[in-house]
C-alpha cells in the first residue's frame, strides 16, 4: 500500500507493528519514540496516527496491551 506522509512529502509504504505497552509508558512517549524511528513525523501527527489505527478514546494507556503503530519504509 502507498501511503502519503504529509511530513516528509514523499511516498512510502506503510505496514505495522505490535507494541506492548509497559509500567509506566505514556502515549505521548511511545508517540514520540517510533515517530523518530519509524516515519518522519513530528510526535503529535503520530499519535494521531495511533489513535485512529486503535481507536483509542484516551490517551491513556494500560501495563500489558498491545497497541498497533504505523511504520514507514
Amino acid at each position: 500500500t502507498l501511503e502519503f506522509v504529509a511530513a516528509s512529502d514523499v511516498y512510502k509504504r506503510q505496514t505495522y507493528k505490535q507494541v506492548m505497552v509497559h509500567e509506566g509508558d505514556s502515549l505521548s512517549q511511545i508517540s514520540a519514540e517510533y515517530a523518530a524511528r519509524f516515519s518522519g513525523m513530528s510526535s503529535s501527527q503520530y499519535m494521531d496516527q495511533i489513535i485512529y489505527l486503535n481507536d483509542l478514546q484516551t490517551t491513556e494507556l494500560y501495563s500489558g496491551e498491545y497497541i498497533v503503530v504505523p511504520v514507514y519504509h
